[in-house]
């Protein structure tokens, strides 16, 4: 059960995380949602682009987005501008998630904001490493596993 504080809020490393995962590869997607909510204790909803990631971020702002990089249409990076030109969304957490380790790649990711980085094919420790310290630097209460 969550502690609630004075006012009977539900103080924050106490609350599930509620995390969104954008990408076009459905293995991906699998991957990515089964260690947040297994590993992690996460709640996770998906979109397979970044159209499907406007209407899902419309309906409830996420504690966490994992967005891949490489979509058809708009790519990661236009999406990325997209909510950080949002009023609602502009201060969402954002971890990358792509195949292109170039460094530019990574430069415009990070000069709009994401928290980390993390490159396809997913290793699910290097992932669950990661995550588990963004969620953690959130203010989440993330179980430290071992692999």
């Amino acid at each position: 059960m969550a502690e609630a504080d004075a006012n009977g809020a539900e103080s924050e490393s106490r609350r599930v995380p509620r995390i969104v995962v954008v990408d076009d590869d459905p293995a991906v997607r699998r991957l990515l949602t089964f260690l947040c909510e297994r590993r992690l204790g996460a709640e996770v909803s998906t979109a397979a682009d970044a159209d499907e990631a406007i209407a899902l971020l419309g309906q409830g702002k996420p504690d966490l987005v994992l967005l891949d990089y490489s979509m058809p249409g708009m790519d990661g990076l236009g999406l990325l501008r997209r909510l950080r030109e949002d009023e609602a969304l502009r201060d969402l957490a954002v971890v990358a998630v792509s195949g292109s380790g170039s460094r530019d790649t990574v430069v415009d990711m990070v000069d709009l904001g994401v928290l980390d980085y993390i490159l396809k094919p997913v290793s699910p420790e290097t992932a669950e490493r990661r995550l588990t310290r963004v969620l953690r630097e959130l203010g989440f209460r993330v179980a430290a596993r071992v692999t």
